[in-house]
């Protein structure tokens, strides 16, 4: 009988110490609930954030095309002023020389009426 109570003893130790044991598992995996309830919440709040991001991103994407855009525009413009200068500075270049021709022109012509001058002074 005494190996009987022993053992009865022993079994229910066994059982305090499981149902202790249980008990914390289940504080364990309560306190595990909770912080996964907090991760859930973060998760959350980190997709709620990134999906802010791609609008965003999405926002300056278009304005990018925008700009693009325009710069690509105002390159073409560029280009045709640049063309239109070029002409312009040939016809100045042109007008130039002909302004020094006409100058070379004038200078001659005042010279031969020097000498016309000149000359008509003297044979009169």
């Amino acid at each position: 009988m005494e190996n009987l109570e022993k053992l009865l003893k022993q079994i229910l130790e066994k059982q305090d110490q499981m149902a202790s044991d249980i008990s914390t598992i289940k504080s364990e995996m309560t306190d595990m609930k909770s912080e996964m309830g907090s991760m859930k919440s973060e998760v959350a709040g980190i997709k709620s954030e990134m999906g802010s991001m791609k609008s965003e991103m999405a926002g300056i994407k278009s304005e990018i095309q925008k700009l693009n855009t325009k710069v690509d525009t105002l390159f073409d413009k560029v280009g045709e002023n640049s063309e239109k200068l070029v002409e312009l500075n040939t016809k100045v270049d042109k007008v130039i020389d002909d302004v020094e021709f006409i100058k070379h022109k004038e200078f001659q012509n005042e010279e031969d009426i020097f000498k016309l001058k000149k000359n008509f002074l003297v044979a009169k």
